[in-house]
């Protein structure tokens, strides 16, 4: 197994295969015109060489990953390296399309992201008049069997915070997971909703045990299955156990890092477990300051 300095175990890749979106949601920072210079070979060799490293889940995100035109090869090539749970991050646009397919090739569940639940208030986050859309990617995703289906919501001040009981309504009435995400410091400034204050809107309710390592904190009330996502007020970078492949085709250690591994020559090179090794050492036990774009880390 892959140890950090610290000792802690890398259990967890997240892939970023495209810096392309549809969206223009203002948590994101600028937009990025381009898909990851790797193949759907290229990411399965990837998963092998990660499986035997110790790495057993895996999560495929963007920018947009849908918008690749070879996102369901990636995802079969993916699966059949034989990880214990492969999933991916969506804006919901193309699950209608795409749910079953991707099914198919292997995946076992989808995050949705969707800020809010209110159609004006999602076109001023996202520029988009798409709210439709993504809600039939929902009811696509559960009909297709893509469990557990949770909705990322990113709360920005004066934006979308008005919508944590309608999020919390919709968990209750369709028996999935909605989680609420502190904002992170680009894209909007001044926009923080701390995780603190969302549980006092929500009354406190009764915390759950989580399953998995991932940073939400889970919460019930009534019906409801709520997450909590807190990376500025309470920091999870001790307990992380990730790495990251930019959509620009390198291996970080952290969100915050730009430079890294270039993953399409360490595979030319036949040098890719080396590549995590090194990289690996440099795994923070606190985030740094971001510079780029959400789309490329793949956050």
């Amino acid at each position: 197994m892959l140890l950090t300095p610290g000792g802690r175990g890398i259990r967890y890749l997240r892939i970023s295969v495209t810096g392309r979106c549809q969206l223009r949601c203002v948590y994101c920072g600028e937009a990025e015109g381009r898909d990851s210079p790797l193949m759907p070979s290229d990411f399965g060799r990837l998963a092998e060489v990660a499986l035997r490293l110790g790495i057993t889940r895996f999560r495929i995100t963007g920018g947009e990953p849908l918008l690749r035109g070879d996102i369901v090869e990636v995802v079969r090539r993916v699966s059949e390296a034989g990880p214990e749970d492969l999933s991916l991050t969506t804006n919901g646009l193309m699950l209608p399309l795409l749910a079953r397919e991707l099914r198919r090739a292997g995946l076992s569940r989808v995050n949705i992201g969707i800020p809010a639940l209110d159609g004006e208030i999602y076109r001023r986050m996202t520029g988009a008049d798409a709210l439709d859309d993504v809600l039939e990617g929902v009811d696509a995703a559960l009909r297709e069997e893509l469990r557990p289906v949770k909705l990322n919501v990113v709360l920005v001040r004066g934006m979308n915070d008005c919508q944590v009981e309608e999020f919390v309504r919709l968990s209750e009435e369709m028996g999935i997971a909605v989680r609420f995400i502190e904002v992170m410091p680009f894209g909007v400034r001044d926009g923080l909703v701390p995780a603190e204050e969302v549980l006092e809107m929500l009354g406190r309710p009764e915390r759950v045990e989580a399953v998995g390592s991932g940073p939400a904190e889970y919460f019930r009330r009534n019906g409801a299955i709520v997450g909590l996502i807190s990376p500025i007020t309470h920091p999870f970078c001790e307990r992380c156990d990730r790495l990251r492949v930019t959509a620009e085709g390198k291996l970080v250690p952290c969100i915050t890092y730009r430079n890294g591994e270039d993953i399409v020559r360490a595979l030319r090179e036949g040098r890719l477990e080396g590549a995590f090794r090194r990289v690996v050492r440099y795994k923070p036990l606190r985030y740094g300051v971001f510079q780029g774009s959400m789309k490329l880390i793949g956050g």
